[in-house]
């Protein structure tokens, strides 16, 4: 078995390191404050490739590997926890809009978002049925060409800025079989946001949407009506070895920190570090978190 990345991998994992020690880690505290991040600054990042990860090469993304995916978002929570998060959402609306989109809302979302022109959300929280996608209530009719969607989502991630949202939304009778998935320009009449005040977590904007009669294209339905459910469902399962390693590399950035500091600090005139009970803590974790980063990699990689 062969645990180490390739020469581009390993580039990679330096640029980004660098990027996040140089252009995010500076600011995370102005951002976490609730200062609202320039588009300049996405775009930027979009350059890295960061939001075209999963977009097909023929839309201007990179189509990269799942293990290199969860390489970036290591790298880049190293400086700022919250970026991985434009990694999460946007490995789930590529994959959603590259598998199941209409191909003119494939040509059209796609190459934006590659390029940082388009942020695209994640609607699926509800104020009553959480992340509880069966129990849903916000509902889509269709009405002749279009689909008329009334209802709320709530804590969606970069609700205060987002250009589009996957919003799913009940087509059918209750439970899973009757969720349906759709791409809604936020720009659409009837739909109103709402940004928290959030205790932390503030460069993503998150927030809540509202719903009141919004009427979009049918071709903005993302596959086929009653199976969102299913969509969704696997959205998340390869994206809990993302976050994990988004995790990771917040937490290893700290001990790395710790380290640092144990080394230069003197106590009896001797270093920190050379003491047993700091030493053995340090060691503990990094034995911890070595678990935790290969459990991930290997579920990307089996992935």
């Amino acid at each position: 078995m062969d645990f180490t990345f390739n020469e581009e991998q390993l580039l990679l994992q330096q640029t980004l390191r660098q990027y996040a020690n140089d252009k995010l880690a500076p600011n995370y505290h102005r951002w976490d404050r609730g200062e609202k991040i320039p588009r300049a600054l996405i775009k930027e990042a979009a350059q890295l490739g960061i939001l075209g990860l999963r977009v097909p090469e023929r839309f201007g993304g990179l189509m990269a590997d799942y293990v290199t995916c969860g390489l970036m978002t290591e790298e880049l929570s190293r400086g700022d926890f919250n970026y991985s998060l434009y990694i999460q959402l946007g490995l789930i609306a590529s994959e959603l809009l590259a598998d199941h989109a209409q191909p003119e809302v494939q040509a059209e979302w796609l190459t934006r978002h590659a390029t940082g022109d388009a942020i695209i959300a994640f609607g699926l929280t509800e104020p009553n049925a959480g992340s509880d996608a069966a129990n849903i209530t916000t509902h889509a009719e269709k009405m002749g060409d279009d689909y008329v969607i009334s209802g709320e989502k709530s804590s969606i991630t970069f609700a205060g800025y987002a250009d589009a949202c996957i919003v799913f939304a009940r087509t059918g009778d209750a439970g899973a079989r009757g969720v349906s998935a759709f791409l809604v320009p936020l720009d659409a009449p009837g739909l109103t946001r709402q940004v928290y005040q959030s205790p932390g977590e503030r460069l993503t904007q998150r927030g809540s949407l509202f719903f009141d009669g919004v009427r979009i294209p049918t071709r903005y339905l993302i596959g086929e009506e009653g199976k969102g459910f299913y969509q969704a469902m696997v959205a998340f399962d390869f994206n809990r070895a993302i976050i994990g390693l988004a995790c990771v590399g917040a937490a290893q950035q700290s001990i790395d920190e710790t380290i640092e500091y144990t080394k230069g600090r003197e106590v009896f005139g001797k270093p920190l570090a050379t003491f047993e009970g700091v030493a053995f803590q340090v060691a503990e974790y990094l034995t911890l978190l070595e678990s935790a980063r290969l459990v991930s990699y290997k579920c990307l990689w089996l992935k």
